[in-house]
């Protein structure tokens, strides 16, 4: 169907049309799929180990109150697993945790996704964002940082909304301080951590963008002597081993 459409709407070659199917068949196949297999054995494991339960318990022993239960689950340890797995992975791992505790399948699913919409650009280890800036043509860097500004919004206003959902406005507003908390840390931690290029002090971080070597570090004065450092010196030698 792909490639009747690709040749019959959009006049694609055929040998054009045949080579993008096979290209998004195999980036969708092994950073994807690949992604996802492994979260779910590793969830598997967890689950035929007992360790699964040990963690279920011990979110549950913490309270038994269901919004804060869902703020734990749906969204705090949900964001963690969209970080390593992504690709819907996070939500069937908390639904089936948030199941376990009491909630109905379709509140557990449903609390599960709306918590979910935060984390997502971000998710799969970077991968929303990868693909943006080479569609964009953008750099990394830049792309992470811009959604670093925005996605902090959506990020407080989640935790309310999973709250609000669950119970109502009156009764969120009972546990206030910790949706404040869980958007504030999150939503902090993002827009900090995307900004500041996820350097720490007096480190650097180089890319290759367009041909040409990027230097990224906190503050001008830290890449101070770059172009004269040991790891220049190092580059070049690796260059000129690379032309002969």
């Amino acid at each position: 169907m792909v490639l009747i459409t690709l040749r019959m709407v959009w006049k694609m070659p055929v040998g054009l049309a045949v080579n993008s199917v096979a290209l998004g068949a195999c980036f969708g196949l092994f950073p994807i799929v690949w992604i996802v297999i492994t979260a779910v054995w590793v969830y598997n494991m967890t689950v035929e180990s007992g360790e699964f339960e040990i963690i279920k318990d011990s979110l549950a022993r913490l309270t038994d109150d269901r919004r804060l239960q869902a703020l734990f689950i749906a969204f705090a340890f949900s964001c963690f697993i969209e970080g390593t797995a992504g690709f819907g992975t996070p939500v069937a791992i908390a639904a089936a945790m948030l199941v376990g505790l009491g909630f109905t399948p379709l509140w557990g699913a449903g609390i599960a996704l709306i918590a979910n919409t935060a984390p997502v650009a971000f998710g799969a280890i970077g991968v929303p964002l990868i693909v943006a800036a080479q569609v964009s043509g953008l750099d990394q860097m830049t792309v992470s940082a811009i959604a670093g500004r925005q996605l902090p919004l959506l990020s407080l206003i989640v935790p309310l909304w999973v709250c609000v959902v669950m119970c109502g406005f009156k009764r969120s507003m009972e546990v206030l301080p910790a949706i404040i908390v869980a958007g504030v840390a999150f939503g902090g931690a993002q827009f900090l951590l995307a900004n500041s290029i996820t350097l720490t002090p007096g480190t650097v971080t180089v890319a290759l963008h367009r041909g040409r070597l990027c230097v990224y570090a906190l503050d001008q004065e830290f890449a101070a002597g770059v172009k004269d450092s040991e790891f220049v010196r190092r580059l070049r030698r690796w260059e000129g081993k690379q032309d002969g």
